[in-house]
């Protein structure tokens, strides 16, 4: 006699009373898997049938509309983390008996529950209905650490809130400012919040303080939450509805009392479930975070295993050993995914880049060093030269100092050799010998740069062009004007103005600074604003130009004096040289004669002799008292002959 064929229920047949009939008894079968997984089977078996559960909601995909205040959106297509891909169903899955996909179901997590809700209307009518609860009871317990669902909260909201990022009205999930309200059991996107969420005003708090008055235990009787959008704490205008319908509904002073005192219960209830969640939830990603840097890690030390195969374990050693993010920030290593040998040909070519540029950034760092060790040789050889030639005087401020003779070519040659030559004092100091030579040399290219500026103004004939009065010239750092050849060469504002041109420059500076040592020489220098002023002046004086030297004009003596200034109701006379005329300035000769730095041939008039007598003896006295006034000052700032240390 042939077997009995078993009686099979599934969730496809048109029978609905006898299919919920089977799965009461599926409930009731699969009361023993409502704890962890390893009161049914164990963990590998629980991890084999999540597997196909999750296939499961891939293969049998519809267009099922998810309740309201669950699953928001209709004709929802599950979350790309869940379900990536659909195939077609296999033969006979949705004829699968009911308590072993009772079983099935109690082994999932929430999150997957949610997802096979929305896969077919058969799993969705049976996982939203009220028997489902032991299935995500049991979904629950999977998940470590989770606080058990309030008694006011039914079991797929909490998996909605707890495991998804969707709006509880809307159930979009790409609006950036989301919000989740735990004590109000919602999360809320921007526009649904409005008309939803309003600001405690005063008549609302005054209700609530008559609420509260009703029973002697302290707290709340609404939950109340702080909108960052309000500026102010806020509460669900359904529920206070709900609370001023009730409470307006009671008569008796004892009913008022009990329900004072259950509201203050729920709100503590409330705010206590709050910080539970809200504890997990920082746990969950402290767990995540863990993990995610567990799997960085297994993938940045099986990149490094490829690399030390392919000869890069030397540069590997110094990453580890100085700079150990290198490696592990570039974005294709610092990534949370497995390394497959795919991947691996894909990413190589940018991390083998990635690590020729490490490799020239470390060489680059140590040419620097040994570069700057190098310099400080040179300095201290040079400073020793200097020390042994003499005091420092005027003339010597005037030849090129121990940063410009770093510049030469000559000591270049020595710095710049390879790094594997060791170089020390007695490289140096062969090359001692050449310092006077070097230094007429820098002398000799000052002074031409110098004569090019003058000879682009003005033509000279016979005459050495800086020895020309009108060859002065205007700092441009720090604007003072008349400096002349060669005293600018002492110029503080010159060794002052160094931008670095190079990593040897850079050096160069920075062994200045380590030794007290002013900068290289730099031209900061203009030709004379005053140009064509001095100009008429000279030609005032009998002289040309072109011709007429500084010498010249300070041996004839002469002085000049304004006409439009000089009058008798003054009581007195401003006399001026040919260089400091200049610096005249006067409103009134302005007015009449326009500025007074323009050449203006009937202005200015020579002094008589007499009168010049008298004023070149007040310039000697004036010039004699300053001189007193500085020796006699304490505040009077000297410089050494020895050193370049001032004051």
């Amino acid at each position: 006699m042939p077997p009995k064929k078993r009686a099979r229920t599934s969730l496809t047949t048109p029978r609905r009373s006898t299919r919920i009939a089977n799965i009461d008894l599926g409930l009731a079968a699969s009361s023993r898997v409502e704890g962890s997984p390893a009161n049914g089977a164990s963990s590998t078996q629980a991890t084999s049938v999540r597997i196909c559960a999750i296939d499961l909601a891939r293969k049998t995909q519809d267009s099922a509309a998810s309740p309201e205040d669950l699953i928001h959106s209709e004709h929802r297509t599950p979350s790309n983390d869940i379900v990536s891909a659909f195939r077609p169903p296999p033969e006979g899955i949705l004829n699968m008996p009911l308590d072993i996909l009772i079983e099935i179901f109690c082994l999932l997590t929430p999150r997957d529950l949610l997802a096979l809700a929305r896969t077919s209307k058969d799993f969705r009518s049976y996982l939203m209905s009220r028997r489902s609860a032991p299935c995500w009871r049991s979904a629950r317990h999977t998940v470590s650490g989770l606080p058990k669902c309030p008694s006011d909260l039914s079991e797929p909201r909490y998996a909605s809130l707890a495991f998804t990022e969707e709006c509880s009205i809307c159930g979009s999930s790409n609006s950036q400012e989301m919000r989740m309200h735990w004590p109000l059991h919602v999360r809320y996107c921007p526009a649904c919040a409005r008309g939803r969420l309003v600001t405690v005003n005063r008549s609302m708090r005054g209700l609530c303080q008559q609420i509260e008055s009703a029973t002697t235990r302290m707290g709340s009787v609404l939950v109340t939450v702080w909108s960052f959008e309000a500026r102010s704490m806020c509460c669900y205008i359904d529920e206070y509805n709900a609370l001023v319908t009730e409470w307006n509904a009671l008569e008796k002073k004892k009913a008022k009392k009990r329900f004072a005192e259950e509201q203050v219960d729920l709100v503590s209830a409330r705010f206590s479930f709050t910080s539970k969640i809200n504890s997990w939830k920082i746990r969950r990603e402290e767990r995540k975070r863990a993990k995610a840097q567990a799997r960085r890690q297994r993938r940045y030390e099986r990149i490094v295993r490829k690399l030390k195969a392919e000869g890069w374990a030397a540069e590997l050693a110094r990453i580890e050993k100085r700079h150990h993010d290198t490696l592990s920030s570039h974005r294709r290593v610092h990534v949370d995914k497995a390394l497959t040998q795919k991947e691996w040909l894909s990413i190589r070519p940018s991390i083998v880049k990635a690590m020729e540029n490490y490799r020239a950034a470390w060489r680059k760092e140590d040419w620097l060093r040994v570069l700057a060790q190098r310099l400080d040789i040179l300095v201290e050889v040079l400073i020793t030269y200097e020390s042994q030639t003499g005091a420092r005087t005027p003339e010597s401020d005037l030849q090129a100092q121990t940063a410009d003779l770093c510049l030469m070519p000559t000591f270049r040659k020595v710095v710049y050799a390879k790094m594997k030559i060791d170089v020390t004092r007695e490289s140096f100091e062969p090359l001692l010998v050449n310092i006077p030579a070097l230094k007429a040399q820098w002398y000799a290219a000052r002074k031409r740069d110098f004569e090019r500026l003058v000879k682009g103004r003005i033509p000279t004939s016979g005459a050495d062009a800086l020895d020309l009065a009108v060859a002065s010239f205007r700092c441009k750092a720090c604007g003072i004007s008349g400096a002349r050849w060669p005293h600018l060469l002492s110029h503080r504002c010159a060794q002052e103005q160094n931008k670095p041109d190079g990593s040897y420059q850079t050096a160069l500076l920075e062994a200045c600074e380590r030794h007290g040592l002013p900068f290289p020489w730099v031209q900061i220098f203009e030709f004379n604003p005053n140009f064509q002023f001095e100009c008429t002046m000279i030609r005032a004086s009998g002289f040309e130009p072109n011709t007429a030297t500084a010498q010249q004009m300070d041996n004839c003596g002469l002085r000049f004096f304004c006409q439009i200034c000089s009058t008798p109701a003054i009581g007195y006379q401003e006399v001026y040289t040919w260089k400091t005329a200049a610096n005249h300035t006067r409103p009134r000769c302005d007015i009449v004669f326009g500025p007074s730095s323009d050449a203006v041939v009937n202005k200015w008039c020579i002094l008589d002799a007499g009168h010049t007598v008298m004023v070149r003896e007040l310039e000697d006295a004036i010039l004699q008292a300053q001189i007193n006034s500085l020796l006699t000052n304490k505040s009077t700032v000297f410089g050494c002959t020895r050193c370049q240390y001032h004051g």
